[in-house]
């Protein structure tokens, strides 16, 4: 959450509240932005991740078991996904650290929520990440925003966009 949000706190607090059930345990951050930073969804993120570990050692987990995915409350994350990651790392875990694993993100939550100009980027946004990540010459494919990787993998290279020149 942003810290300079005012009642973020209590915004995260209702929110663990609601979701609590489906969660072995759910924490929140209040991100503080520091002078180099934007603001948005990035450096949200980047600032949680950075102060994850007490939480891992509160319950007792090892970083290097822990693998992240980013993604929006509004976008469907298919089952699928999840379990084509897990088969993907029992069957080679070595690749856990040197992997991004990108989902196919659609929007579907909120359209009441959200002006209908808003909506039709959004989908906009899923149509090019469904397409551009479907094929490449080269094997590479960009992650636009929802993705999962390795806690290790993301503390490895100093976490992301900390410094005034990343991109968003």
């Amino acid at each position: 959450m942003e810290d300079r949000e005012v009642g973020s706190a209590e915004k995260a607090i209702r929110l663990i509240e609601k979701h609590k059930a489906s969660f072995k345990s759910m924490h929140f951050t209040l991100h503080v932005q520091r002078p180099i930073e934007h603001k948005g969804k990035s450096p949200n993120v980047c600032w949680c991740i950075e102060h994850m570990e007490p939480v891992f050692q509160q319950l007792m987990i090892s970083p290097d078991r822990v693998m992240l995915s980013i993604v929006d409350a509004d976008t469907f994350m298919p089952e699928m996904y999840l379990k084509k990651v897990d088969e993907h790392l029992f069957f080679d875990e070595g690749i856990k650290d040197k992997s991004i694993f990108i989902v196919p993100n659609v929007y579907v939550r909120n359209e009441d929520d959200i002006n209908p100009i808003g909506r039709v980027r959004d989908m906009m946004d899923s149509t090019q990440n469904i397409s551009f990540n479907g094929f490449s010459l080269f094997d590479v494919r960009l992650p636009f925003g929802y993705y999962t990787m390795s806690y290790n993998l993301i503390k490895s290279v100093g976490f992301y966009d900390t410094v005034e020149e990343a991109m968003c």
